[in-house]
């Protein structure tokens, strides 16, 4: 996920305070892994708010493009 397409998806009322960044493991040439931890703060119609969450992404190379093959998040408290 890019800051810039969290940050338009944010526009108008709400504005993006911060974003974390993106682990990925390549555990094979066909098969690899993203792991992001993302906390976002944001104002939203004048309040302020936060999310916290965890993802799991796991890719796979088919005729020679990525593809997202499986994925899992966990909202962290």
């Amino acid at each position: 996920m890019s800051v810039r397409r969290v940050t338009r998806f944010f526009e108008g009322s709400r504005a993006v305070q911060s974003l974390s960044s993106v682990q990925i493991k390549e555990l094979t040439w066909r098969v690899s892994v993203t792991n992001n931890e993302v906390r976002v703060n944001l104002t939203m119609d004048g309040r302020e708010g936060s999310v916290h969450a965890r993802f799991l992404h796991v890719w796979a190379k088919q005729n020679g493009h990525w593809q997202l093959a499986a994925h899992q998040g966990t909202k962290i408290d």
